[in-house]
């Protein structure tokens, strides 16, 4: 869970943990856990590290460039929230992981279909790794350090990831000596499973796209701003919180929401004399939290469906959770209100 924290709280991945979920699930379930299990150690904290990244380019990043702050100012803030939220999200996991261990019948998705996901270790314990297995094994390890450093250092995007992915397995095949049509097939199969995310995701998207081209999303974002001119600083940026997240439900990109509301909520942080970092923090928590909500979040799709988790067994599982970081974040922006978190 550590590593998947780090993940998405100072990489900011998200979608780029899709090829790591199957694994974490069979692995989970080898140790005698179960679907949701596997879902919330890798993705569900991934997803939550996110909402409060320090060094996140997609929110913390473009929101700093245009509310002219240092870029990653105000770390330690964060980075200590970051800290504190992870610390509740493990032991929320394993306090449910240790009951589904003691008690199958307490799993939430104990009545769905996880045979494609268990692998039979009794075999694979009996038989070392070979020289081609562990060539192959060193190459998926240099493949992931690449894929960290491309996103950290040169701005790889998901095309680029897919081609570093595609090129490992590739790289695997070859070293095994499978034929060209072997691989083929192990590639297809391997993609075949992305279908149906990719089909959700598409309708997602497509929503989106007709609620911004036809020009309502503006009137909406203009209405609700409008009246959190009136509150006091704490209550504002509190405020700000809850309607980001519900912002989050027509427009789940970060970067775009941050492209599209900062020049809203900056000038409305300098009227109601909040710092700016702070409304920056406001921002992060509505727009982070509520992903592991929202039935829109092409992300959260991707995830469920590959583990085939239904959205209401999900929403079971994680919104005691999100009750819990939600509190902590009002807390949090009542505490930077009053030290004027900054640098201004």
């Amino acid at each position: 869970m550590v590593i998947f924290a780090c993940f998405g709280g100072f990489l900011g991945w998200n979608e780029q943990i899709v090829p790591f979920i199957p694994i974490i699930i069979s692995l989970c379930l080898a140790l005698g856990y179960d679907l949701m299990t596997g879902v919330a150690c890798s993705a569900m904290i991934d997803m939550i590290s996110f909402s409060i990244s320090p060094t996140s380019v997609y929110t913390v990043g473009i929101s700093h460039e245009i509310a002219e702050l240092p870029m990653f100012s105000g770390f330690l803030f964060r980075f200590i929230l970051l800290v504190i939220f992870d610390i509740i999200v493990i032991c929320y996991v394993l306090k449910y992981a240790r009951k589904v261990k003691r008690d199958k019948a307490a799993s939430i998705t104990a009545d769905i279909d996880d045979s494609e996901f268990r692998i039979d270790y009794s075999d694979i314990a009996k038989n070392p790794l070979t020289k081609r297995q562990s060539v192959s094994l060193a190459v998926f390890m240099i493949t992931f350090i690449a894929a960290i450093a491309g996103v950290a250092k040169f701005g790889w995007s998901m095309n680029d990831l897919s081609a570093c992915f595609l090129f490992t397995a590739i790289a695997a095949g070859v070293i095994n000596k499978l034929s060209a049509d072997k691989i083929i097939d192990c590639i297809i199969d391997g993609a075949k499973d992305g279908l149906r995310p990719a089909l959700v995701i598409g309708l997602a998207r497509g929503i989106q796209w007709i609620l911004t081209s036809s020009g309502i999303i503006d009137p909406i974002i203009n209405a609700i701003s409008k009246p959190l001119m009136e509150l006091p600083s704490s209550i504002t940026a509190i405020a700000v919180m809850f309607v980001i997240a519900l912002f989050n439900g027509l427009i789940t990109s970060g970067s775009a929401k941050a492209m599209a509301l900062m020049p809203i909520l900056i000038p409305l942080a300098d009227i109601v004399g909040m710092t700016r970092q702070t409304m920056i923090l406001a921002f992060q928590f509505g727009d982070g939290l509520t992903n592991s909500l929202w039935f829109t979040s092409g992300t959260l799709l991707i995830f469920l469906t590959i583990a085939k988790i239904p959205l209401k067994k999900w929403w079971k599982f994680v919104t005691p959770l999100i009750t819990i970081l939600t509190v902590v974040s009002v807390l949090s922006l009542v505490i930077a209100t009053k030290i004027n978190y900054g640098p201004f």
